[in-house]
């Protein structure tokens, strides 16, 4: 049985900046290749 813990805050912090990386990466990407 998978047992889910908590992130502490600032690993929490670090995920939400890395996911906002990779969309911003992703809308780049596609906004170049729609070009």
């Amino acid at each position: 049985m998978l047992k889910i813990t908590p992130d502490p805050p600032i690993q929490l912090e670090e995920t939400l900046l890395r996911v906002s990386d990779l969309l911003r990466c992703a809308s780049a990407a596609a906004y170049e290749t729609g070009d």
